[in-house]
């Protein structure tokens, strides 16, 4: 070895960075994508049905993303409406007894 360093840097190509960069894209765009949930998803997770959250949507209460022509909900309102709640409940309707 004469002295010499054992290790010597390598200067990747220009082939190997694009790979790179284009393998890191689609794994940030795949993250993303799970950061969306649809409406079905979230009536789900909520325990309520797809026209509600639609109805939800219409009255500006939740904030959505539109992707070509779908609308998803973005999981930071997800969890904003679970800590904050949303809108008032209704009164329900007092049953008369007969």
């Amino acid at each position: 070895m004469g002295g010499k360093d054992k290790y010597h840097i390598v200067q990747p190509s220009n082939s190997v960075l694009i790979y790179a960069i284009a393998r890191e894209d689609r794994m940030l765009q795949a993250s993303n994508a799970r950061r969306l949930l649809s409406f079905v998803e979230t009536g789900e997770r909520w325990g309520v049905s797809t026209f509600t959250i639609r109805r939800l949507v219409d009255r500006n209460l939740i904030t959505t993303v539109n992707i070509g022509a779908r609308r998803f909900i973005p999981i930071s309102e997800v969890e904003r409406v679970e800590m904050e709640g949303v809108g008032k409940a209704r009164a329900r309707k007092s049953q008369v007894a007969v």
